[in-house]
């Protein structure tokens, strides 16, 4: 969306690449446009994004560096390092 005139300008999936997975909803990112035509995102130099799905740690794995996988919100997935704290609702 244009911030300025509030316009919804569609996107390919092809100009963002990949990076259409580190967006949340109500995440900014510059778009390079020619002749009215979005051709790349730049995305932002980092985001804050929650886990929503992950699989439980192991005994003994929080004490090295372990790592696991997990998915991020917009669906990407990733590996994090290895926890015995549990999130607060």
């Amino acid at each position: 969306m244009d911030m300025e005139s509030y316009e919804q300008i569609p996107s390919p999936p092809s100009s963002s690449g990949d990076g259409a997975s580190w967006l949340s909803e109500g995440s900014t990112a510059q778009v390079a446009m020619h002749q009215g035509i979005p051709i790349g995102v730049e995305l932002p130099a980092s985001v804050t994004l929650a886990i929503t799905k992950t699989q439980p740690a192991v005994k003994g794995d929080t004490r090295t560096s372990a790592m696991k996988p997990a998915v991020l919100e917009t669906g990407a997935e990733i590996r994090c390092r290895c926890s015995s704290r549990r999130a607060s609702a």
